[in-house]
């Protein structure tokens, strides 16, 4: 038997909750978070030893155990197991879950009955966020016949990787059927839509009261056209591109909701680098108080811009491999650090720097970047 009693049991809930964490579970915004996929919860292995540990530690970090679910295989046994009590305090397991990974192998419809993985969100009353993976190539799954739909009003977090075949089906594999049964969805990202999709014809428009983020990684100007003239989003607040819809680029999406916007993040994207996406962002979002994009991929405004609000710039240094060696890297440098000195930006006060600076702030030439910048009271940050 472990001996936990040398420190009291608050210290070792201490120790377990950092041991313990898990990355994949956080409402807090962070600029240049990574696009979301299906990458393992890191710590589930850590979790899952120290359960094992002694009665109560098992006491201890079993509601985290369960918060995290990945529907796979043994979907009956899943279902089993998250309608059974967890003994002490009649918990259901199923009560605990907060997060789930729901593959699209695990909602295939090669027959009219009910799905399991259906019956598994029924049981999860308290489930925040739900991750839709990008699945392997398309036509290796069958859906043959119309998903269930599931009720979700407790779903806060929605992140859908567009699966073509799937969505047909509707229900739980349908974005549309899933927007409308989770009402208080505050987070959305979609990636995978490529070109023309099914998104629900059937249905007018969509209504989204609480969304704030949108976070989009499309190629496809049908999907954001869709978006624009369907859905209403009178809370919308952030935008995070990723990558720059075909063709219509971003101006119907800053004509429909620029006027409401205070946060815009610009991708790590080659197409944010042959057009001009920062000047036409900032003169359609005449409210925006933070922009976030990456240095080497985004195109140094060339025009005087004069936004008013804007208060916090974030940028991020990734190094882009085109630049490389042509001697262009320090020319944008100094575009991007002029513009951000400019008397136009006239709130900026606060410039974060994330990624590694050191190759541009070692340089000969940003001492003269530093003065300037220091001479209109900008704060730099690492």
């Amino acid at each position: 038997m472990f001996n936990h009693g040398v420190l009291p049991t608050e210290i070792w809930l201490e120790i377990i909750g950092w041991a313990t964490y898990n990355p994949n579970i956080g409402d807090r915004e962070i600029p240049f978070s990574l696009i979301p996929d299906n990458t393992s919860d890191s710590n589930l292995q850590v979790r899952a030893q120290v359960a094992a540990v002694c009665r109560a530690w098992n006491t201890w970090v079993t509601h985290n155990l369960y918060r995290d679910v990945k529907v796979d295989r043994n979907l009956i046994m899943l279902c089993e197991t998250l309608d059974r009590p967890r003994g002490f305090d009649c918990l259901k397991y199923g009560q605990m879950v907060h997060r789930m990974v729901l593959p699209y192998n695990s909602t295939t419809t090669t027959s009219p009955s009910s799905l399991p993985s259906a019956e598994i969100l029924k049981l999860c009353p308290c489930l925040h966020t739900l991750h839709r993976p990008l699945y392997g190539p398309a036509g290796t799954l069958r859906f043959e016949y119309e998903a269930q739909s599931v009720s979700l009003p407790s779903l806060r977090r929605l992140e859908w990787w567009h699966n073509m075949e799937a969505e047909r089906s509707g229900g739980i594999n349908s974005l549309a059927d899933m927007l409308c049964s989770a009402p208080f969805l505050q987070y959305l990202f979609i990636g995978g839509v490529v070109g023309t999709t099914h998104m629900g014809t059937h249905r007018t428009s969509i209504t989204m009261n609480q969304l704030e983020t949108l976070r989009l990684h499309i190629r496809s100007g049908v999907l954001l056209r869709h978006i624009v003239s369907r859905w209403k989003l009178p809370s919308l607040k952030r935008v995070i591109l990723d990558s720059l819809p075909a063709r219509e680029g971003t101006h119907i999406l800053w004509d429909e909701f620029g006027a409401q916007l205070e946060a815009v993040e610009l991708g790590r994207h080659l197409q944010f680098l042959v057009t001009d996406s920062l000047t036409t962002c900032l003169r359609s979002c005449p409210h925006l108080q933070q922009l976030n994009y990456y240095l080497f991929f985004s195109f140094p405004p060339q025009e005087f811009i004069r936004h008013a609000s804007l208060s916090t710039v974030n940028i991020h240094a990734h190094v882009n491999p085109m630049l490389l060696g042509n001697g262009n890297a320090w020319h944008m440098v100094e575009q991007h650090f002029e513009f951000l000195c400019s008397s136009g930006l006239s709130s900026l006060r606060h410039i974060n720097l994330y990624g590694d600076w050191r190759a541009i702030i070692y340089h000969p030439q940003f001492a003269k970047i530093s003065q300037k910048l220091s001479d209109c009271s900008k704060i730099v940050q690492r």
